[in-house]
């Protein structure tokens, strides 16, 4: 089973980052140990010092692998919001993963904080 992870602006239901099957995204943001964004709910709060951890790490995992900044894409390839993260190598989706963050970093400085939900 996959886990599907979603950002959105708290009070708003629009979805503006959704990703299918990216457990080891999620585990990147986790990691960090976040708060909860509602009582009794296990989505969490998301910030820019999160973010900027977790981008943090994927710079180092991307130096490790023997990959650079300028392996981050411009946008994340339309092709890969299909594809199952499950099925990709982890050098292919860390500079995505690097990315996806980079665009969730400027939507905290546009919307504040995010609220990330995720479903199994």
């Amino acid at each position: 089973m996959g886990l599907d992870v979603y950002f959105v602006v708290p009070g708003e239901e629009e979805i503006i980052l959704g990703l299918r099957n990216h457990h080891d995204f999620f585990c990147l943001i986790g990691a960090r140990r976040p708060p909860l964004a509602y009582f009794g709910s296990d989505d969490l709060l998301i910030d820019s010092y999160v973010l900027e951890e977790v981008a943090a790490q994927l710079q180092e995992e991307m130096r490790e692998a023997g990959l650079s900044e300028d392996d981050i894409p411009a946008e994340v390839p339309e092709a890969f919001w299909y594809r199952d993260g499950r099925e990709i190598e982890w050098t292919e989706v860390l500079p995505v993963y690097a990315r996806i963050t980079l665009d969730l970093i400027d939507a905290v400085e546009t919307h504040g904080t995010l609220i990330c939900a995720f479903s199994a």
